[in-house]
C-alpha cells in the first residue's frame, strides 16, 4: 500500500502510564511511509541507528532494499539501493545488516558481483563513497588479500570493521580512516588473547572516538576486548576466568558488547543466567549492570531474559532489551539503567501511533544523549521506526542502543540480499 512522507515523519505522542509519563514518541517512517527517492512503501526495518537527530537504517520496499537516511524532523532519504549502480562495480548484490553513523556521516557494506566493500555517504544525499574493497587490498600484516567483510561502523573519522582474509579461512578486527589511507590491524589470527593462545573467532566492533570493543575467542577461553584506533593488541575486559559476583565463572558471552567513551558494557552467560554488566576500559574489574531474576525495574516482575545491553556516546548507564514476569504472563521491553535504578521504557502490551505494540527491537548505536531509535511491530501488522525522547532529570546518565542480536556465537558476513 502506498502512503506519504508528510504525516509520518513528525508525530509525536506521549507515552502512558505513570512509568513513562515523560516520554515522547515520534514516528519517523512505517510500512505507509515512501521515502524521497522511491517509489513504493516500505514493508520492513532492520534496527535503525541514532546520532544526534540523524538516524540510518536499512529498509525494504516492494521490489527492493537499500540504505536510507532521515533526521528527526525530515525524511526518510534514500542513500543507496538495489536500483543503483555501484561506481566501479555495477549491480548491487545486498548490504550489511548493520551500518553505522556518526553525525551525518553513515557507513555501511555494499555486496556485488565482484566482492564487497565499506561506503560512506551523508544524511540527506546519494552520494557515496568507497572507504575499501575486498580482493584489492591486503589485510594488513598478512600476504592475503580481505576477501569478505561483516559490517562497519563509524566513529568521527574512523570505522571498525571485522573482515577475513586467507581465502575466508582467518578472520581480524580492523580500524581505518573515512578517506581509506589508514588500515590498521587491531587483532587477528596472529594475535593472542591476553593471557590465552592466539583467537580462533573474532565478533564485529564498535567504536567511540579512538575507542573500540569486541568479543574474542582462543583455545581456552572466550571473552570481551578492547582496543584503540590504528594500534594493535587487545586489553582483556572479562572473559571465562571471571566469575560474577555469586556466580560460578562465566561461559559464554553475547557477541555483541558496546563502547561509549571509556565505559564497554556487555551480556556475560553463567550456569543458570545471564546478566549484563558494565566496565571501564584502563580499570580491573567490571559492575553488575542487571541479571536473570533481578526485578524488572518499575513493573512488579523479575527479569526472565537480558541482553543486548548498550552504552551511549558519553559512556554513562547502560540499555538493554529484556523479558520480564508479570500478572498477565511474561513480557519484553526495552530498559534502561542510571545510577542505580532500571526503568522500562516501551515494550509489548503498550500502546503507540494508535495501534498496540506487538514488539520491538534496538540496534547497537542507537541511542545519543536523551534519544533512542528503536523498530517496532503493531498487532494490526504495521511496522516502523520510531525515536524516544527522554526527560533528562529522570534518565540523567543513561544510555540507550543495542541490537536483537544471535547469542553467543559469532557471525560470518551478515549480508541481506532479498526481501
Amino acid at each position: 500500500m502506498r502512503g506519504f512522507v508528510i504525516g509520518f515523519v513528525g508525530i509525536s505522542v506521549l507515552a502512558c502510564g505513570a512509568a513513562r509519563a515523560a516520554v515522547t514518541f515520534t514516528k519517523i517512517a512505517d510500512s505507509s511511509t515512501v521515502a524521497t527517492g522511491e517509489s513504493s512503501a516500505f514493508t520492513q526495518f532492520h534496527n535503525p541507528s541514532l546520532s544526534g537527530s540523524n538516524l540510518e537504517f536499512l529498509a525494504f520496499y516492494s521490489g527492493g532494499f537499500g540504505e536510507f537516511s532521515a533526521t528527526t524532523t525530515s525524511g526518510p532519504f534514500k542513500v543507496f539501493d538495489t536500483g543503483d549502480t555501484v561506481p566501479g562495480h555495477g549491480a548491487v548484490g545486498g548490504f550489511g545488516n548493520n551500518g553505522g553513523i556518526s553525525g551525518g556521516t553513515i557507513a555501511f557494506e555494499i555486496a556485488y558481483t565482484s566482492g564487497y566493500g565499506l561506503w560512506h555517504g551523508t544524511v540527506g544525499s546519494t552520494s557515496i563513497t568507497k572507504i575499501l574493497d575486498t580482493g584489492t587490498t591486503n589485510a594488513p600484516g598478512q600476504t592475503t588479500k580481505i576477501s569478505d567483510l561483516a559490517d562497519v561502523k563509524v566513529s568521527g573519522n574512523n570505522i571498525a570493521f571485522k573482515a577475513y582474509y586467507d581465502t575466508g579461512n582467518s578472520q581480524g578486527v580492523y580500524t581505518e580512516t573515512l578517506s581509506g589511507t589508514g588500515l590498521a590491524k587491531i587483532v587477528d589470527f596472529s594475535s593472542t588473547a591476553p593471557g590465552s593462545t592466539n583467537f580462533n573467532q573474532l565478533g564485529m566492533p564498535t567504536i567511540s572516538g579512538n575507542n573500540l570493543t569486541f568479543w574474542g575467542q582462543s583455545a581456552s577461553t572466550s571473552g570481551i576486548y578492547s582496543g584503540t584506533v590504528g594500534t594493535a593488541g587487545a586489553t582483556k575486559i572479562a572473559d571465562q576466568t571471571d566469575s560474577p559476583l555469586g556466580h560460578t565463572h562465566f561461559t559464554a558471552f553475547e557477541d555483541d558488547p558496546s563502547i561509549g567513551g571509556n565505559t564497554v558494557a556487555f551480556r556475560g552467560i553463567y550456569s543458570g543466567g545471564s546478566g549484563i554488566y558494565s566496565a571501564t576500559i584502563g580499570t580491573p574489574g567490571f559492575t553488575k549492570v542487571a541479571e536473570v531474576g533481578d526485578p524488572a525495574g518499575d513493573t512488579g516482575g523479575n527479569f526472565t531474559s537480558v541482553q543486548t545491553p548498550s552504552t551511549n556516546g558519553s559512556g554513562s548507564g547502560v540499555e538493554f532489551f529484556a523479558g520480564y514476569s508479570s500478572p498477565s504472563g511474561n513480557k519484553n521491553a526495552i530498559f534502561v539503567e542510571a545510577d542505580g535504578t532500571i526503568t522500562r521504557v516501551i515494550g509489548a502490551g503498550d500502546s503507540l501511533f494508535g495501534g498496540v505494540i506487538q514488539f520491538v527491537s534496538i540496534g547497537n548505536s542507537a541511542y545519543d544523549g536523551y534519544r533512542v531509535t528503536f523498530g517496532y511491530q503493531l498487532t494490526n501488522g504495521t511496522a516502523g521506526i520510531a525515536v524516544a525522547d527522554l526527560p533528562e532529570p529522570a534518565f540523567a546518565g543513561l544510555a540507550l542502543a543495542g541490537t536483537l542480536a544471535s547469542l553467543y556465537r559469532p557471525r560470518r558476513r551478515r549480508i541481506s540480499r532479498g526481501v
